[in-house]
């Protein structure tokens, strides 16, 4: 299957990434500080990925409920006026990046990896979620295993280096 011009097979090593809590933190960068204007990924932990994909061969595919936004897009949350932070994801990790989820705006986490699956018809078994709000976005479902290649992230830190030690647990 081809997918953003990019070969998608079983053999493929797959990262569905969230944004918030996951390629940033409440540490580093915008998610610290909410700077509307700035707000965006972590380079520190985007670098981590950028690693992990070329040490491993793994792509990505956006999980981040921003995907159902126009990516140019400026949105309110909580009061705060917000640039959506994908486009930077998209400057930062571009080169790894094969798909999004789909973007149905009403639809959980779960149901859109499950349709990513069966729209992909994708039958591996190295891939790994990562999000830091497994409970509200994924629930409990079984479907694809999705429990057993989730790895939470802290919103503290996001990615972390034992984070990226499950990763490639899990793919290699």
């Amino acid at each position: 299957m081809k997918l953003k011009n990019k070969t998608l097979t079983n053999e493929t090593k797959i990262l569905f990434l969230d944004f918030d809590g996951v390629l940033n933190s409440y540490e580093e960068g915008s998610y610290k500080t909410h700077s509307s204007e700035e707000y965006g990924p972590s380079i520190t932990i985007c670098n981590k990925i950028i690693k992990l994909c070329k040490e491993t061969g793994a792509k990505i595919i956006i999980s981040s409920n921003w995907r159902k936004f126009n990516p140019d897009g400026w949105y309110i949350f909580d009061g705060i006026k917000y640039k959506n932070p994908l486009a930077k994801v998209y400057e930062l990790l571009g080169e790894y990046i094969i798909d999004t989820l789909p973007p149905e705006k009403h639809v959980t986490k779960a149901i859109a990896l499950i349709l990513w699956f069966e729209e992909t018809n994708y039958k591996g078994d190295r891939w790994v979620i990562l999000d830091d709000d497994y409970r509200e976005e994924l629930g409990s479902t079984t479907d694809y295993n999705i429990n057993k290649h989730y790895i939470e992230t802290n919103p503290e830190f996001g990615i972390t280096d034992k984070n990226i030690e499950q990763i490639e647990k899990i793919i290699k």
